[in-house]
């Protein structure tokens, strides 16, 4: 009886400091960037001392979430206090709130179809890539982002990537490489700038718009949305996007990337 006495003690014991642990845990908050939105998750950056200094956040039905999230988007977020210890962090969030929309970037944009012909196209394009480090490891499909600030610049690109791609040849309704790349003279780039973004497609009925651009700091951010039909052909096709920024509209930007927003 005795025994059985000490047991209960016990037991209420160890359950009592169990509850105390469960208690002394809270939710964590803090302030963020969304870098990426994939499905289910967003990957965040921290401008708070949190101990981490990104964390991919997961979302599910339960998250409190009362706008549309974009990359870009400075946000206040409440997660569960179980941290996984990865790079980045792994997070749950309980709710996620907007503080203020990422400034934006007027554009205007061209699409060119302009398949490969020779092996080495995409080591061609990743080579003169500004944002080549995102292809490595990602958790969203990045694009490479050629900036071109001058005419040589263009010509250059255009001169060595004849090589690899059907720079000259028009496919359907799209004009070609090289005509299109003809209308940006010197004067252009005086008070623009130019990115050409490139993309391979497994079907060639496969066609894309720009979902949306923002500016963090120091560096732009392309989303791009790929128009899949229900019926397609069954060719790959390459796709290069040129599009034209205003240079004040990206006073102090020296960084760009693209990638497909789903």
């Amino acid at each position: 009886m005795k025994i059985y006495v000490v047991f209960l003690i016990s037991l209420t014991i160890i359950f009592a400091a169990f509850a105390g642990c469960g208690q002394s845990e809270q939710n964590i908050s803090f302030t963020a960037t969304i870098l990426e939105i994939y499905d289910g998750a967003i990957l965040v950056s921290t401008s708070d001392d949190v101990g981490f200094d990104k964390a991919q956040v997961s979302l599910d039905a339960k998250t409190r979430v009362s706008f549309d999230l974009a990359a870009g988007q400075t946000i206040r977020v409440t997660i569960l206090p179980q941290i996984a210890e990865s790079y980045p962090v792994q997070v749950k969030a309980v709710s996620v709130n907007l503080i203020t929309e990422p400034e934006k970037a007027g554009y205007t944009v061209s699409f060119v179809r302009a398949d490969g012909m020779a092996n080495g196209g995409w080591e061609f394009v990743i080579s003169r890539a500004v944002n080549a480090d995102k292809s490595v490891i990602s958790s969203v499909r990045h694009i490479p982002v050629i900036w071109i600030t001058s005419q040589n610049e263009l010509n250059d690109f255009v001169q060595a990537g004849k090589i690899y791609y059907q720079f000259d040849i028009p496919f359907g309704e799209s004009k070609s490489f090289s005509e299109t790349a003809s209308k940006y003279a010197e004067d252009f780039f005086s008070e623009n700038q130019l990115l050409i973004l490139c993309t391979m497609e497994a079907s060639g009925s496969i066609r894309h718009r720009i979902k949306d651009t923002y500016i963090n700091k120091d560096a732009l951010s392309i989303a791009v949305e790929s128009i899949i039909p229900e019926v397609g052909t069954d060719d790959m096709a390459d796709w290069f996007i040129f599009i034209e920024f205003a240079k004040d509209d990206l006073a102090g930007c020296d960084y760009f990337d693209a990638y497909y927003a789903y």
